[in-house]
């Protein structure tokens, strides 16, 4: 991974955040440096000396990650623990896959964490990790992506730019390699009806439920013919509902709305599973 100038000038705006003015200068200058200083993806080196990732990975993580979620306040900790995914990342991408629901929740810290760099150090390393996770979907995974996602989708409307312009990177990449019901239904839920009313993340969401629709197979959608009840074919008419509901808001909502229903569309006439005009009257 490849870190641009900006993260360095980013790293050094949050020692303001860090409370400096309350430190020594020696102080001031360790951290500062500890801060600036950030090694790229090509110079990360394996645990070669690590017994406990050498003998038991799972226990690995489960304590690691678990030791820092503990001491959300000590920072420097969780640069380190950011640094021990992205080097697990390179070296054992298919066991980071395999148990990617233990670290998911150290991650959402991190992606929430009110600190610049430690936020966009977490939605680097989910980018990475996604873009180049492979093909198969583990329960594992699908349970990292409910736990983290909706953090990420929060992150796409952060005021600061360097934040949000990360967050919509990894959620594109999310939705790319990893679209299961669960993604759809928290861009329902935390999205599209989000609380607060946030035009722009709703506008967000709209966007992403449609690029949703572009990723996935047509067997995502083949429930809606069936007249059986699952799981399945009850998302999928809350996503049409949630849609109308879209193209009768706000202009930005509404031309996102329709777009997506149009995607939504096309992967059903695709299916050729039932029409389309009758979805809509189910």
């Amino acid at each position: 991974m490849v870190f641009e100038d900006q993260q360095k000038k980013d790293e050094i705006d949050i020692l303001v955040e860090m409370g400096q003015a309350e430190k020594s200068k020696e102080e001031d200058e360790a951290l500062k440096q500890k801060a600036v200083t950030y090694v790229s993806f090509e110079e990360l080196e394996d645990f070669k000396d690590d017994h406990l990732f050498n003998t038991n990975f799972d226990q690995f993580i489960k304590q690691d990650m678990q030791d820092r979620i503990n001491d959300p306040e000590e920072w420097h900790a969780q640069f380190e623990g950011l640094d021990h995914l992205r080097k697990m990342s390179k070296f054992h991408k298919a066991k980071m896959v395999e148990w990617s629901a233990y670290f998911a929740p150290f991650l959402k810290a991190s992606v929430d964490n009110l600190r610049s760099g430690i936020s966009k150090d977490a939605l680097m390393f989910t980018t990475e990790f996604l873009k180049d996770k492979g093909e198969t979907t583990t329960e594992s995974l699908v349970e990292f992506i409910k736990v983290v996602g909706p953090s990420i989708l929060h992150k796409t409307v952060y005021e600061k730019a360097f934040i949000s312009k990360e967050a919509k990177t990894s959620m594109m990449h999310a939705i790319a390699t990893a679209p299961c019901s669960e993604l759809l239904a928290f861009l329902l839920s935390d999205g599209c009806r989000c609380k607060n009313n946030n035009k722009s993340l709703m506008e967000n969401s709209y966007t992403y439920v449609g690029e949703f629709f572009k990723q996935v197979g047509t067997s995502f959608v083949e429930p809606l013919a069936s007249s059986e009840e699952s799981d399945r074919k009850t998302l999928l008419l809350e996503v049409v509902r949630q849609l109308q509901v879209g193209i009768d808001s706000m202009p930005k909502i509404k031309k996102a709305a329709t777009e997506a229903l149009k995607l939504f569309k096309a992967k059903m006439d695709e299916s050729k599973a039932i029409p389309f005009d009758k979805i809509l009257h189910q």
